[in-house]
């Protein structure tokens, strides 16, 4: 269970300030007792009843009912880990009754694979546990986001040595190769913290088009136990149903409200918000979604052939999609407004054999035995990949070579990566740049060795990081850990404390370090509506929002600034005070011509849709799509790219930069020619925590403490020697702002490169390489289009976020799926892994309508996904694992990944057994979040849930499902 501090306490961790004591009031809120008169407390019971405000002891604690329960007999909703049920106000009074403690789940014995039954009806409505408000909210003029997103084929993505939970394919697709397994733990750590639910959940999912298949080549990784914790500390989203048992309305902690209505054949119709903002959906007569109408009225509409495949989308500009089938279902052509037309070839096997794009540029695609993808020819240069040659490496990407240099893997016996090895000629020299991780017990990684020999270490105490060490030096320590947030606190190395919290749904509701204390404000459907700095009042923020969640006004440092947006999310105005920019775009595509009044600019684009002259300079792209060369005036800077698509070198006339990047994708370091470091970034999860640059004693570099925000964006750097402020960015919403890199006024400048996570500041361009892209801070958009289509999650392929930069974020300038179909997703995987350890859905125990001594995997797969609103129906009741794993069978909303595609958090991996019976057809489970960002199963056994190491991921038959919904 996780240990709520006490205001005192946090104060005085804060740094003993009235403020930080207004903080620790404000984020836990004030500790109360029984007040005089007050009914006295009972113990609590297991299979009691309790009504809201009662009040009962457990286990030395005095708690309070948040709503009316009955807290049946194994379901373990004790009152100290149920916070969504109880509320817990402080020591038991002397005197009150002590309960009899419930007994915890026993650990599962040796699992065995559970099969799928056929229920008999549609499972039992689940009764809400509070009541739901008949009134919503008074509308704020701020908004929830509406799905933006239609479907595209997926692009293919060349070979990604890592298991990371954003899908990472890269802009070129390519054919459907059998997969290498996943490889080894990201070796950025971060331990499983069970998140809470985001509220409101959007419904109605976009049928997806048969998507070109992802080849990625990937070293196999060694699954790592993960710390799932059994009934962990969360606050919920309450849910009431219908007569049918479909999700009715959804009400958040805060009591805001989300309702839903459906047709009698059961799709989605209505959306209504907790501002009373309407999404309206309708279907054709084979129950596909047709037209979608957002809450500002603009339609979109969705076209399909005798096959079921999307063969259209229209956007409320007008623009028309197409997409183009042969007679086996292979997808032959994309016909898209903003990238022109991209012709596909398939072998004999229905794998891509060749893609051609509208420049004409084409790519060929060669497979060995296995069907891992082994070369990728692109006209004027060639990816290789190599298989079972590293050390310990069999069935492991071992190397592969680019026209950069080549990367080799090695790994230890149990296929752990212990060291990536990148060779280069760089200035007519060989340049060889390693880093080294290191592995303890349990599968957990205990050390990343930079480039430069830098050593950190990862400290683990009871399956938790609790230090970070910089050669043998601690950077952070004290850590400790939310199940809502993440990191919570910590002590850096010279005695400075950051701490951060979450409210009631799980969000981060304020954060401090040094003299910094932030607050944030949410409006009704969970969008940033205001930042306060308590320290510093004119660095405080103000935002607000359309009908469709697009930040329209955005008050920073004083500054206020109104965007406006067209049907497909395209910005369409600027201003601020004096200022005013218009936005004008082509015609026939979201590509933008010109901008003009205060910041007049002019672009053009190739035949693909990259920008060629941007605002006076000139763009070059290879073969691939990659910007190769940026030429302003007389300078030009070119960049080279290794095969996973990540740039690893800049060269000017300033010099050389090379860059190296951990198997997540995080930036380590940046470096000189001859393979110096210049400074390195160190990280914990995805969130920097410090930088290191060189000085005379390598032991001992000068180190900076990095402050980042909710997101991950770095905001402030400090020395670590004198806690003095070197570099702060206090920028506008979408990044159009300078850092000041020398706040102190010492006179001494600090140049730090990262800015949005995944995003690296280029001074040449102004811009920020976003790893696949790049992306425009001026304009709030991408220089290059989505390269997976209209899969990003917005009609406008070069929108960033669908323009909501204070809660997304891209890290690989690409994301499959809308805000509301990756919260789903998101959900699936959170509420999946709460349910570690529950005998709720075992072989003895009656589940709604599945009776005793029944196998109830799939029951648990159906309730995970329908708790977060993504309810897979077929014929009225939950999939059977056969079905999940067969292909022909149609799963409404529910794509079947292809061969080359990794499982990502959420998804739902099954199997069939051959000669399995209706009751005992297969086995099914969910794919979740492990420790260290790798992806584990998680399914209903005999006895209870939990994971059972390679059960699907070992299985040769096993297929794996994504929600595409919204």
């Amino acid at each position: 269970m996780h240990k709520r501090s006490s205001p005192r306490l946090l104060a005085h961790q804060l740094g003993r300030t009235t403020a930080a004591a207004l903080l620790a009031g404000l984020l836990f809120g004030a500790t109360a007792y029984i007040a005089n008169g007050a009914t006295a407390p009972i113990a609590w019971q297991e299979g009691g009843t309790y009504t809201a405000g009662q009040q009962v002891t457990y286990n030395g604690g005095l708690y309070q009912a948040t709503v009316n329960q009955t807290d049946y007999v194994g379901a373990g909703w004790n009152p100290a880990a149920t916070p969504s049920l109880w509320t817990y106000i402080g020591p038991a009074p002397t005197g009150t009754p002590v309960p009899t403690a419930t007994p915890a789940p026993t650990a599962s014995p040796t699992p065995k694979p559970t099969s799928t039954p056929v229920p008999t009806a549609t499972p039992t409505p689940k009764p809400t546990s509070t009541p739901v408000p008949t009134a919503t909210p008074t509308p704020k003029p701020t908004s929830t986001p509406v799905p933006t997103a239609t479907p595209t084929p997926k692009p293919t993505g060349t070979p990604v040595p890592t298991a990371t939970p954003t899908p990472k394919p890269t802009s070129t697709p390519v054919p459907t190769a059998t997969p290498t397994p996943l490889p080894t733990a990201t070796p950025t750590p971060l331990p499983t913290a069970t998140p809470t639910p985001l509220p409101t959940a959007t419904p109605t999912p976009l049928p997806t088009a048969t998507p070109q298949p992802t080849a990625t080549p990937t070293p196999t990784s060694t699954p790592i136990p993960v710390v799932l914790p059994t009934h962990a500390p969360i606050i919920s989203s309450f849910y009431t149903y219908d007569a049918l048992g479909r999700v009715k309305t959804v009400m958040d902690a805060k009591g805001y409200v989300t309702a839903f209505e459906y047709d009698a054949n059961g799709n989605r119709t209505k959306r209504t918000d907790a501002y009373n903002r309407v999404t309206k959906y309708t279907y054709d007569a084979l129950n596909r979604l047709k037209t979608i109408t957002d809450a500002k009225g603009k339609l979109t509409t969705l076209g399909y052939d005798a096959n079921d495949h999307l063969v259209s989308v229209k956007d409320p500009e007008g623009f028309t999609t197409t997409y183009v089938y042969d007679g086996l279902d292979n997808l032959r052509q994309l016909i898209s407004p903003d990238t022109g037309t991209t012709s596909y070839t398939p072998d004999a096997a229905g794998r891509t054999a060749s893609k051609t794009d509208a420049r004409n540029k084409t790519a060929s695609y060669g497979y060995d035995n296995l069907g891992r993808i082994k070369t990728i020819a692109y006209g004027d240069q060639t990816h290789t990949f190599s298989y079972d040659t590293a050390l310990n490496g069999v069935g492991r990407l071992g190397s592969f070579s680019d026209a950069d240099g080549s990367t080799s893997y090695s790994y230890d016996a149990l296929g752990h990566i212990t060291q990536v090895s990148r060779t280069a000629t760089v200035s007519g020299a060989s340049l060889i740049q390693k880093v080294g991780y290191g592995w303890g017990n349990n599968n957990t990684l205990t050390s990343i060795t930079y480039p430069s020999g830098a050593t950190i270490s990862y400290v683990w105490t009871n399956g938790a990081i609790s230090a970070v060490q910089l050669n043998g030096k601690n950077l952070i320590s004290n850590i400790a850990w939310s199940n809502s947030i993440g990191a919570q606190s910590w002590t850096w190395g010279n005695g400075q404390l950051w701490g951060r919290a979450a409210d009631l749904n799980g969000r981060i509701a304020g954060a401090t370090s040094g003299d910094t204390i932030v607050t944030h404000g949410y409006d009704n459907v969970g969008n940033i509506s205001s930042i306060t700095d308590t320290s510093h009042d004119s660095l405080s923020q103000a935002y607000g929002y359309d009908e469709l969640g697009r930040l329209v006004q955005g008050t920073t440092i004083g500054v206020t600034r109104n965007y406006s947006y067209d049907g497909n999310g395209s910005r369409t105005n600027e201003n601020h005070g004096a200022s005013n920019t218009d936005y004008l775009h082509d015609a026939n595509s979201n590509k933008l011509l010109n901008t003009t009044g205060s910041n007049a600019n002019s672009y053009s684009y190739d035949a693909s849709g990259n920008r060629a002259n941007d605002a006076g300079m000139v763009n070059t792209y290879n073969n691939a799509g990659r910007l190769i060369q940026l030429q302003r005036g007389a300078a030009i800077t070119q960049y080279s790219y290794n095969a996973l698509g990540q740039r690893l070198q800049k060269t000017n006339g300033n010099g050389t930069l090379r860059y190296v990047y951990d198997e997540a994708g995080h930036l380590l370091g940046e470096y000189q020619a001859n393979g110096s470091a210049i400074q390195e970034t160190i990280w914990l999860g995805d969130t920097p925590i410090a930088v290191i640059k060189p000085s005379a004693d390598p032991q001992n570099p000068s180190t900076y403490y990095v402050w980042a925000d909710h997101l991950g964006t770095p905001r402030q750097i400090t020395a670590a020697a004198n806690n003095q402020l070197v570099w702060r960015w206090d920028s506008e919403a979408f990044g159009d702002t300078l850092p000041n890199q020398d706040p102190s006024n010492s006179g001494t400048t600090f140049a730090y490169n990262l800015r949005f996570p995944g995003q690296y500041y280029d001074v040449e361009s102004g811009h920020f390489y976003n790893y696949f892209r790049d992306y425009d801070p001026a304009t709030g958009r991408y220089v290059e289009s989505d390269p997976i289509g209209l899969n990003g999650g917005s009609h406008s392929t070069y929108a960033y976020v669908n323009s909501t930069p204070l809660v997304s974020s891209d890290f690989y300038g690409l994301e499959e799926g809308s805000a509301s179909n990756l919260r789903k997703r998101k959900a699936i995987d959170e509420n999946a892994r709460r349910n570690n350890g529950s005998q709720d859905w075992a072989y003895d125990r009656k589940k709604d309508n599945f009776p005793i001594n029944s196998n109830k995997c799939n029951k648990f797969v159906f309730d995970m996904a329908k708790s977060a609103d993504a309810t897979p129906v077929i014929n009225g009741r939950p999939p059977m694992a056969a079905e999940w794993a067969d292909s022909r069978t149609k799963i409404p909303n529910w794509r079947m990944l292809l061969p080359s595609e990794s499982p990502l958090p959420g998804d739902v991996a099954a199997y069939k057994l051959n000669g399995g019976g209706t009751a005992y057809s297969g086995h099914t489970g969910l794919m979740v979040q492990g420790t260290n960002n790798t992806v584990l199963n998680i399914s209903a056994h005999g006895d209870a849930v939990y994971n059972v190491s390679g059960q699907f991921e070992n299985q040769p038959e096993t297929r794996y499902r994504r929600y595409t919904g919204d």
